[in-house]
């Protein structure tokens, strides 16, 4: 059984699965992941950096990652960045990251192609 990115998502963002930004999210992201790159990954790597950006913009265009909170007169402090669009400063930007360095694109000599990447 094969699973959606929707679905996926629902899974692994919770907190987000009803959110009416989602379908947006995950067509952003299905516009930004690459199937020859990704592979059988793909599906993966679409929830995962819509489940990213859905998170990072609740953040109201603060970067970085989260340093330190206080819930007592509401104090975020914010780390420093980098400059990979700041994967690194949600938890589902830092899987998908570990997500591409797993990922090893597959070369196809003969044989049925799954991905059509030409």
């Amino acid at each position: 059984m094969s699973l959606t990115a929707s679905v996926i998502f629902d899974a692994i963002a919770a907190e987000y699965a009803t959110d009416i930004r989602k379908d947006t999210f995950l067509t952003l992201a299905e516009q930004r992941t690459s199937l020859c790159f990704f592979g059988t990954n793909y599906t993966l790597a679409i929830a995962l950096r819509a489940a990213h950006m859905i998170s990072y913009s609740d953040r109201g265009g603060n970067s970085g990652n989260i340093s330190s909170q206080r819930e007592g007169d509401l104090a975020v402090s914010f780390g420093s960045i980098n400059n990979n669009r700041n994967l690194n400063t949600t938890s589902y930007g830092q899987d998908l990251l570990q997500l591409i360095k797993e990922t090893q694109p597959g070369v196809s000599v003969g044989g049925d192609r799954t991905f059509n990447c030409n």
